[in-house]
């Protein structure tokens, strides 16, 4: 009748006892439409280039983070590249040779896997992205992680209500 579907009566006793929603599952609370919210390049590294590369290594993805990397540069107008050696680790991230650089853009263990190394500046901006509950990316080129993505997925307007209901 509210919407809330209940498994087993097991649950519905042990629910009494909760005071912690955890949801891991995309369009569940959120629209399950990602977004990138920002590109971050380190100094000296061109945000649009950026964008450039990762875009053309996520042609090559299924994933939906992938897609929504790809919309957003088709968004920016952004020309896409050839990509050589596209490889898609799954939990970790994709590499691949755009323009003649090895591109990475995953997670931590995927940046450790391709020994790319991350200036402690760069891991202190990520962790903070991520403790505000963000979806980020390692970029790296080379060996070297220069910046980062932040991918959003935006809650749904009835999602409040929803778990108030549940209290």
């Amino acid at each position: 009748q509210s919407g809330v579907l209940i498994k087993n009566a097991q649950a519905l006793e042990k629910m009494n006892k909760i005071d912690t929603l955890v949801v891991d599952k995309t369009g569940t609370l959120t629209e399950g439409k990602p977004s990138v919210e920002k590109v971050f390049a380190e100094d000296g590294f061109n945000v649009n280039d950026l964008l450039q590369k990762i875009a053309s290594l996520n042609k090559y993805s299924e994933h939906p983070l992938a897609q929504a990397i790809v919309n957003h540069a088709k968004e920016k107008n952004v020309s896409f590249s050839a990509v050589k050696d596209f490889k898609a680790n799954a939990g970790k991230g994709v590499t691949g040779t755009v323009d003649g650089k090895i591109i990475a853009l995953g997670n931590k263990k995927l940046m450790e896997e391709m020994h790319s190394s991350i200036p402690p500046a760069l891991g202190e901006k990520i962790n903070n992205e991520q403790q505000s509950g963000k979806t980020v990316s390692y970029i790296s080129i080379d060996e070297s992680a220069i910046g980062y993505i932040t991918i959003t997925d935006k809650i749904k307007e009835t999602s409040k209500k929803a778990i108030e209901d549940l209290l």
